[in-house]
C-alpha cells in the first residue's frame, strides 16, 4: 500500500515537471484560493464556536 501511495505522489510531481508556465500559474492561483476559503471557514467556526460559549455565560 505505501509503495503503491508513493509511486502515486512520485507520478504526480513528475507530471507537474512537464506542465507549462501558464498552467503553473493556474495551479498557484487555485490553491491560493483554495487556502484563504479554508482559512475563512476556519474562523467562521471558531467565531461561531465564541459566540455560543459567550452566549451560554450570559445565561
Amino acid at each position: 500500500m505505501t509503495y503503491k501511495r508513493c509511486h502515486t505522489f512520485t507520478t504526480k510531481l513528475t507530471n507537474l515537471c512537464y506542465l507549462k508556465t501558464y498552467e503553473l500559474k493556474a495551479l498557484d492561483c487555485q490553491l491560493k484560493a483554495t487556502s484563504a476559503f479554508l482559512r475563512f471557514s476556519v474562523e467562521i467556526m471558531w467565531y461561531n464556536r465564541l459566540r455560543k460559549i459567550r452566549l451560554k455565560k450570559m445565561h
